[in-house]
């Protein structure tokens, strides 16, 4: 269980400290506000789950939100179709640049997710990536 917790700290920190190097893949997966981006090549598994960042990219700034994009570091069970966020950040730009606004460790949970969610979509695209490595 150490191992497991020392391992997921330095590959969310370590994607953390190179956010701003991501090369954000376009999903085409989107809704009313905005669309969906992965890092496809910072996808990780590791015993059993995978770890990816994934963007939600606003399709224009609103007046009345303080961000313009945000990213969550997600843990993902391919096998039992289930997600939980370990990290969000909002951030005041677009593409996840700019100030980073909030940054909440959201330890929650695991999330059954539907496969015709967004977040279904995302998790199903990000396990087909794994699976490439």
């Amino acid at each position: 269980m150490k191992n497991s917790l020392v391992l997921l700290l330095v590959l969310m920190f370590s994607s953390h400290l190179s956010a701003d190097k991501i090369q954000w893949d376009k999903t085409h997966i989107k809704n009313q506000t905005g669309e969906y981006y992965l890092d496809s090549s910072g996808v990780h598994y590791w015993e059993g789950f995978i770890y990816y960042w994934v963007m939600f990219n606003r399709f224009e700034k609103s007046p009345d939100l303080t961000s313009a994009s945000s990213r969550r570091f997600v843990q993902g069970d391919c096998e039992s179709f289930r997600e939980k966020t370990l990290s969000f950040h909002t951030h005041s730009e677009f593409m996840a640049e700019g100030t980073d606004v909030h940054l909440n460790l959201a330890w929650q949970d695991f999330r059954s997710e539907s496969a015709d969610s967004n977040r279904g979509k995302i998790l199903r695209l990000a396990c087909i990536y794994a699976k490439k490595r």
